[in-house]
């Protein structure tokens, strides 16, 4: 159930890959991105959290959460609540693991076209699907067959593309939700939950609740992969 659940969001954090910087100064070279990106083992996780509050109390979703991060969040936070600047120690590095185990970067075939590469019952596969680039905006097309086959039709109907900017730095192409799709992205996560039937569609109102109310206290996120040559 776990590996079902972790392959979705992955297959969807990837298809997201996500950027969402527009600052002139973030970006150096003239770098394209036409070619091949890598993940894999090479790529790293960028994230940049700030909320409203010292702490993020997630005691209500200590039962869904994979043994590993329970088992860890048990011995450092028994009351389940997290200080904001523990986060990034705890998710970034599950984050890298989780994306290695999937997600191995992205081809640009041309200046329309792209290849989400992915890794799915240990055999490499590809999502071809079209985008566009406008200023510092990639939009990203839901509609390609590959695309609804690999994410099971879950991408709502409305969501015909999903908007991504992007920036290189170092050589490195840094790819990341910027706030407010982060939180479209969160959003989602209840009923992905309740796809992956890792919760029963009962329990749906009370989680989407308190996940919207961990979301409302957010005040910025910034979460994506760092691909490379």
């Amino acid at each position: 159930m776990k590996n079902k659940l972790m392959y979705l969001v992955a297959v969807l954090f990837a298809a997201f890959v996500c950027f969402s910087c527009s600052d002139d100064d973030k970006n150096d070279g003239d770098e394209e991105l036409t070619g091949v990106w890598n993940y894999g083992s090479k790529g790293d996780v960028y994230l940049e959290l700030e909320y409203a509050e010292n702490k993020i109390d997630i005691s209500d979703f200590l039962s869904i959460l994979p043994a590993e991060i329970k088992a860890a969040i048990a011995v450092l936070y028994p009351d389940g609540k997290i200080p904001v600047a523990d986060v990034k120690k705890l998710l970034a590095p599950y984050a890298k693991q989780q994306m290695q185990e999937y997600f191995r970067g992205i081809n640009f075939l041309s200046d329309s076209e792209l290849e989400i590469l992915i890794t799915k019952d240990k055999k490499d596969q590809k999502i071809k699907t079209t985008y566009e680039i406008q200023g510092t905006v990639l939009k990203i097309s839901t509609q390609s067959e590959d695309f609804k086959t690999i994410t099971n039709n879950m991408i709502p109907e409305a969501v015909a593309s999903i908007d991504l900017n992007y920036f290189f730095k170092d050589g490195k192409l840094t790819l990341y939700v910027n706030t407010t799709y982060a939180k479209t992205i969160i959003s989602m996560i209840p009923r992905i939950l309740v796809a992956a039937e890792v919760i029963p569609e009962e329990v749906l109102p009370g989680v989407t609740t308190a996940v919207q109310n961990i979301s409302n206290k957010i005040t910025k996120l910034e979460f994506g992969p760092v691909l490379v040559r």
